[in-house]
């Protein structure tokens, strides 16, 4: 996420890295998510959010090679 909106070559591996970092986060996101309370309407916003940026990560990483030679 520090890359978007910057104009800078991005390497395969350092994109791959970032990729990694995100998936970790995304996961801890979710393990979050699942050990509190869904009561209240933030934490259903919550869910959708972690939803999306999972589908994300997953269109990112077969076009990684392609995005790192903008």
């Amino acid at each position: 996420m520090q890359e978007i909106g910057q104009a800078s070559q991005t390497g395969p591996d350092l994109l791959d890295t970032q990729i990694d970092e995100a998936a970790a986060e995304l996961d801890q996101g979710r393990q979050h998510e699942r050990i509190t309370p869904q009561s209240s309407r933030p934490y259903a916003l919550q869910g959708t959010l972690l939803s999306d940026v999972g589908r994300l990560l997953a269109d990112l990483r077969p076009g990684r090679q392609s995005i790192a030679g903008w």
